[in-house]
């Protein structure tokens, strides 16, 4: 009994920082007074960045409709090794589910309505948006734009150290 348990408990997803307790009178008056965002009501929509010493990580998500959102990211670690790619995004709740363009790679990030954070491990095919020593787990970035037009802010790193025009990621 005790195992079926333990397996039970292995499987159950940790809630978000700011997930939102519907039986919590508290937790439902915050949210009706605006004080913490409900991630399922909240669009996804926008720019989120975190600054570091190699550079600041950028992820946009755009899209007039919900169902058919875009999203590009760029993740710094020094000035030439990154992980860049783009594709679709499906926000559910508490869930924004990237799907890259260029790689077998598709990852389940946190949303809490301010932060999304990429999960601890990736699948091995999001290697091929990373330099060799860099991973696109374990990130976290907070909003700092909340329309489409903020998102198109974001651009492409490859294509500046290529010495191209660096493109819109959230096209």
């Amino acid at each position: 009994m005790l195992m079926a348990l333990f397996v039970m408990g292995c499987d159950a997803r940790p809630p978000s920082a700011n997930a939102i307790d519907n039986d919590n009178p508290l937790d439902v008056a915050a949210r009706d007074a605006h004080l913490i965002d409900d991630p399922g009501a909240t669009s996804a929509v926008g720019l989120y960045e975190r600054g570091g010493a190699a550079g600041s990580d950028g992820l946009c998500v755009a899209g007039e409709d919900e169902d058919e959102l875009r999203f590009g990211v760029v993740m710094h670690f020094g000035s030439t090794l990154i992980c860049e790619g783009a594709g679709s995004a499906e926000h559910d709740g508490d869930t924004l589910a990237l799907d890259f363009d260029d790689a077998d790679c598709a990852i389940d990030l946190v949303y809490d309505g301010r932060v999304l954070r990429f999960p601890g491990t990736v699948p091995d095919g999001c290697k091929a948006l990373c330099g060799e020593r860099a991973s696109l787990a374990g990130g976290a970035m907070n909003r700092v734009g909340w329309t489409d037009g903020d998102a198109q802010r974001l651009r492409s790193r490859r294509d500046a150290l290529q010495q191209r025009v660096p493109r819109a990621l959230c096209m």
